[in-house]
């Protein structure tokens, strides 16, 4: 029997334009027999508004470009303002 967990929702928006980038990978934790190995949670503050892609600053002082690795930690909140966006190599929310 799975663990009994209440239903979190959650809003992403993908660019559609670029068939080629449709796939998206959702790992989700799962608990067995009641059992789930987690780190421990560290508090952190949710950010009261959004930094904009297209700013420099959201990502220390250089834009994104193609072929880069992203990390949008907890502490952060990133509006996608663009039209097109970097071909990443990897995004990790």
């Amino acid at each position: 029997m799975r663990n009994s967990t209440t239903i979190k929702e959650w809003e992403m928006v993908i660019n559609g334009k670029d068939k080629t980038r449709e796939l998206l990978l959702v790992k989700p934790l799962e608990c067995i027999l009641g059992v789930c190995k987690i780190d421990a949670i560290e508090e952190t503050k949710i950010p009261t508004k959004s930094s904009p892609w297209s700013d420099a600053k959201t990502w220390g002082g250089v834009l994104p470009k193609d072929g880069d690795e992203l990390v949008i930690g907890p502490t952060q909140w990133v509006e996608l303002d663009l039209a097109k966006t970097p071909r990443l190599k990897k995004l990790e929310v």
